[in-house]
């Protein structure tokens, strides 16, 4: 647990600083809107699905791996792509910054 403490604690570094922004703007109103709506939420609950599916698979081919390197960078994306919808514009600058210095994926990544 200890080895993944600088990991969570950029995470944590990330995730504060975006809520307080977005207490600042009153975005918490949108986002409280999205989570509460089910247009959002059955293809968000799919992909998590599909994600989670993909990245518990224990085989060890390359076919596998390709899957979960691209699901991992997929939901990277994803995330971004949240901010950018509520108006975050720095934060996901560190977070790709943050799984980048993070994962062994980091090397052409994008």
């Amino acid at each position: 647990m200890l080895t993944h403490l600088p990991l969570i604690s950029s995470l944590a570094t990330i995730l504060s600083i975006s809520v307080i922004i977005l207490y600042r703007k009153n975005k918490l109103r949108e986002i409280k809107e999205d989570f509460g709506n089910v247009r959002f939420l059955i293809p968000l609950a799919g992909t998590m699905l599909f994600s989670y599916i993909v990245l518990n698979q224990k085989e060890e081919n390359k076919d596998i791996e390709k899957m979960q390197t691209a699901t991992k960078r997929a939901l990277v994306a994803l995330i971004v792509a949240y901010f950018a919808r509520i108006d975050l514009v720095i934060a996901p600058f560190w977070l790709v910054w943050v799984f980048s210095y993070w994962t062994k994926e980091s090397a052409g990544w994008v």
